[in-house]
């Protein structure tokens, strides 16, 4: 899976983060600017960020490492624009798009690079073929084998349901109603 979203919701649902690009960060994850260990979080990293962290870094959440003798600063993974995609992120991206033989695109403008270029790796292939769900036109839209163009919550109840999946209600505070 490669994702654009922040939310950390592919984690949530179960997708081992070794199949996992988060290319723009998670906002559940902090990296040490020193040695690089990574602390995932139940909270939003940048709850606790103060105008003295952002000062300093506006990436920096106010925690320090805790691997001992480093003591480095943590800093959030969210990927701002105009600022550099982390290497680690796009190549493991790159590497599951160039493994993948469909593209399943789900609801983005695919105007912001390097990340709608992914997809590339896919449907250039001989067999390889892309599938276009969002709400509006986007510039690749004539290389789709076909485009669904609506909401995406509509779209994917649609899917689960023709799939016999049950999608479980979940209440804001994360309970799950049967």
């Amino acid at each position: 899976v490669v994702s654009t979203n922040v939310d950390g919701l592919h984690l949530r649902s179960g997708v081992p983060k070794s199949k996992l690009a988060e290319v723009h960060g998670n906002f559940y994850l902090e990296k040490c600017e020193e040695c690089g260990e990574k602390y995932f979080r139940k909270y939003a990293v940048r709850n606790d960020q103060t105008e003295e962290h952002r000062l300093y870094n506006r990436h920096w959440c106010g925690r320090y490492c805790d691997v001992e003798g480093c003591g480095g600063k943590l800093l959030d993974t969210i990927v701002a624009f105009k600022e550099f995609l982390p290497e680690d992120e796009l190549d493991l991206a790159t590497e599951f798009s160039k493994q993948g033989d469909l593209a399943i695109v789900l609801g983005t403008t695919m105007m912001v690079q390097p990340a709608c270029l992914l997809p590339k790796y896919v449907y250039k292939k001989k067999h390889g073929k892309m599938v276009i769900c969002n709400l509006q036109y986007t510039p690749y839209d004539h290389k789709a084998e076909f485009k669904l163009q609506g909401y995406l919550d509509d779209i994917w109840h649609y899917v689960m349901e023709y799939l016999d999946i049950k999608i479980p209600m979940i209440t804001p505070d994360g309970y799950s109603v049967p």
